[in-house]
């Protein structure tokens, strides 16, 4: 193996350290399978690193953790330093692979330019510039046992697991994220985090799995949980006690849209030394719940992340990197409820887009919202875009825009609600939401037993049509 190598049209060098920590080169690094960048200048006699400008030079440890902005990879072709000619390139090229490197200089992008390149970068082995999928369950160990590549086995991680981490942290701020196989899995792991005993405060008027997670497996697992209306800080305050280590928000909630004032709680639970969790599933961009406070944020990468109805997931993006996200981080891979490469990719491909849906999700909504608000055979909309609506001005502090999902209801009840659904011709009834095509629900019979939800209420997950079918299709529907 090469000591030290010249880097063919880039300013950067790379040193090999074997396996006892032994290093050959002026830097004199210790640390096994480091990578440094550094302005070369020549490559010495006896193959050591003379370089100029070493203040810019970056380490990365690839067992450890380094000070890293941001991550690049390439794939490191280089002209190898023969013994009858150390001072020029040999003509014969060698192939190192993959390797991760630092690069120290930042860049500020608007949130349409970091939901395009935030996880990709071009494939170095071939120049791919749509992301490869990686379906291989296993990779290879290097001879010495390591797995200087970075990869072991692909519940562990995988290239492509990792690109959609690193993606989705940066579009939220973050430091890190792990990826699951659905947006219940990462909650679940969430909530196993904690140990038996410890206090949860959870919004009621939250999404239905969450809450039936909660009441079914982990009060019998041994959590205390109170369910409480988060848009009333005095009922937070009033709930919190020695034992609570969490407090789960979601605004807007499903499926009243009730909004909670992510800030004021987040200032509040701080106080007693608790973390808070954000559900973002439905307000994602348009919301930034780590600038309001928030220490951790969940996506069911289904909805809009994904954007089609068409992969299953879920996430959780941490604000710093710490002793408890690596709990979740460790549950992620011995729990093994990780996504598989391809829905990783999908979910990377929609974020690509999420911007630009987002808006039309929004304008639609709001469209329909005012359409529906001035109907007579409905007796109530919600949605924090109206005026009209408690949560309004808050919302209208917190989110950039109002969201693309609302819910609605009918006069006379449930039957009412049902025959509307039912003579609908453009939405389609169906559960989730976020896709491009527009659904409807009745919420409550799809909750069954123990649903808050009203019985007339119908939840509406608008889509990319024009607005002006969407009202018509109600229109008619309501009669």
């Amino acid at each position: 193996m090469l000591d030290a190598i010249t880097l063919e049209g880039f300013c950067a060098a790379v040193i090999h350290v074997d396996r006892q920590g032994h290093c050959h080169g002026a830097l004199g690094i210790c640390r096994p399978f480091a990578v440094v960048l550094v302005d070369v200048q020549v490559v010495g006699d006896d193959q050591e690193l003379v370089a100029g400008h070493l203040e810019n030079f970056v380490v990365v440890n690839r067992h450890g953790n380094a000070p890293i902005e941001r991550k690049y990879r390439l794939a490191i072709c280089a002209r190898q330093i023969e013994p009858s000619n150390r001072n020029h390139c040999a003509r014969s090229t060698i192939t190192f692979g993959i390797l991760s490197v630092s690069f120290h200089k930042s860049m500020k992008m608007k949130i349409e330019t970091l939901a395009v390149h935030a996880g990709h970068t071009i494939d170095p082995a071939t120049g791919a510039v749509a992301t490869p999928i990686h379906l291989s369950t296993t990779f290879e160990r290097d001879v010495e046992g390591t797995y200087s590549r970075g990869f072991m086995y692909t519940r562990n991680n995988n290239p492509n697991r990792q690109a959609l981490e690193r993606g989705v942290s940066m579009l939220e701020g973050g430091e890190t994220a792990a990826a699951f196989g659905s947006g219940t899995a990462a909650a679940m792991a969430l909530f196993q985090t904690l140990a038996p005993g410890d206090h949860v405060l959870a919004h009621v008027d939250a999404y239905y799995g969450t809450t039936r997670l909660l009441r079914e497996i982990f009060l019998r697992w041994g959590l205390d949980v109170n369910f409480i209306d988060m848009s009333d800080l005095s009922a937070v305050k009033n709930a919190l006690r020695p034992k609570t280590k969490l407090a789960w928000m979601e605004t807007p909630s499903n499926p009243l849209l009730k909004i909670v004032d992510l800030a004021a709680v987040a200032e509040i639970v701080h106080e007693k030394g608790a973390l808070c969790v954000c559900d973002n599933t439905w307000a994602p961009i348009i919301q930034r719940p780590f600038d309001l406070g928030a220490d951790l944020i969940l996506h069911s990468t289904t909805k809009y992340f994904g954007g089609h109805c068409d992969v299953l997931g879920g996430i959780i993006a941490a604000k710093v990197e710490n002793d408890f996200f690596q709990r979740i981080r460790s549950i992620q891979y011995e729990g093994g409820a990780v996504p598989s490469p391809f829905d990783c990719w999908l979910v990377l491909r929609g974020m690509r887009t999420l911007p630009w849906r987002m808006r039309a999700h929004s304008e639609n909504a709001m469209k329909v919202a005012n359409f529906l608000a001035q109907h007579r055979k409905v007796n109530d909309v919600h949605y924090p875009g109206l005026s009209s609506h408690p949560g309004h001005e808050i919302a209208a502090h917190q989110m950039s825009m109002f969201g693309g999902m609302l819910s609605f209801e009918v006069r006379n009840g449930r039957d009412a609600a049902m025959s509307v659904a039912a003579k609908t011709n453009i939405f389609t009834r169906a559960t989730s939401l976020g896709g491009v095509e527009s659904l409807i629900e009745h919420r409550a019979s799809i909750e069954g037993a123990g649903t808050t939800s009203p019985e007339g209420l119908l939840r509406l997950s608008i889509g990319l049509e024009n607005a002006d079918d969407l009202i018509e299709d109600l229109d008619q529907a309501l009669g």
